[in-house]
């Protein structure tokens, strides 16, 4: 996170908590921060609350919190380096969104980033070898031989830069989308941005995402990335190529040869 002395002027109000939303916060998350790995555990801190500890390669920050349904809200503070912010999730499955907010300069900045929860159960249930594989995703059946590969699970991004011309002609661009494969099979829209700029102007702009996408669906299967689309009654398996991770980056490989590098 490398971050400097930040004040933070955000006061959260949470109402209508209950412990079954606490215990679901409860355990250990991992993932990571602007390109850092980082860790999140928390313990019950009394009905409704959480306490615990976000540590990265740089800083311990104590985190205390409260949940309601799927979500949590709370803060997390390094005292020595005085150093603090808002911290926001919500958990899909094993798949916590969060999100760092805090005032720099007068401006409210907000950083997201995906943890996801440790030592739970497979979301997948394994039949006979001559049967479907049926996974625990509203109903959605598997073909045979295919499984949710817990290492796909996460925000993956893809980034992208341009570059053509030099002198008054130069201009730049940087576009980044990512996507997210969450715990129980489904795909959602991540944020994106994009930035462009030359010799005498630039622009800017960001997009949240829409969330879970309805009818579509990722599997694995022998190494291969497979996405199911289900639209207007039809379905549709695509094979998007072999997959290779390795470092928190996955690459890609089409039926065609064409290289896709997602990072995490």
């Amino acid at each position: 996170m490398k971050m400097c002395t930040i004040p933070v002027l955000l006061c959260l109000m949470l109402s209508g908590v209950n412990v079954k939303a606490q215990q679901v916060w409860v355990g250990t998350f991992k993932g990571n921060v602007n390109g850092d790995a980082a860790t999140l555990t928390l313990q019950s801190a009394g009905p409704g609350k959480v306490k615990g500890t976000l540590k990265d390669t740089y800083q311990t920050f104590e985190v205390t919190g409260e949940t309601t349904g799927n979500r949590f809200a709370g803060d997390a503070k390094e005292n020595a380096l005085g150093l603090a912010f808002v911290l926001l999730g919500e958990l899909n499955g094993n798949t916590a969104e969060m999100k760092l907010v805090f005032e720099l300069l007068g401006q409210i900045s907000e950083t997201p980033f995906t943890l996801i929860k440790q030592n739970t159960s497979s979301t997948t249930s394994t039949a006979n070898n001559s049967a479907s594989t049926k996974a625990k995703t509203g109903g959605t059946t598997l073909p045979a031989g295919a499984k949710l590969d817990p290492n796909v699970v996460g925000r993956w991004t893809k980034n992208e830069t341009y570059n053509s011309g030099y002198g008054d002609n130069f201009m730049g661009g940087n576009f980044s989308q990512s996507l997210i494969f969450m715990a129980d099979g489904s795909v959602a829209e991540g944020s994106s941005s994009a930035s462009i700029g030359g010799s005498n102007y630039s622009g800017s702009s960001k997009g949240a995402g829409s969330g879970v996408i309805d009818g579509l669906r990722w599997y694995t299967k022998a190494n291969m990335l497979w996405l199911s689309i289900d639209q207007n009654g039809q379905k549709q398996e695509v094979e998007l190529g072999r997959y290779y991770i390795e470092n928190n980056r996955m690459l890609i490989t089409g039926k065609n040869g064409e290289k896709i590098l997602l990072t995490r």
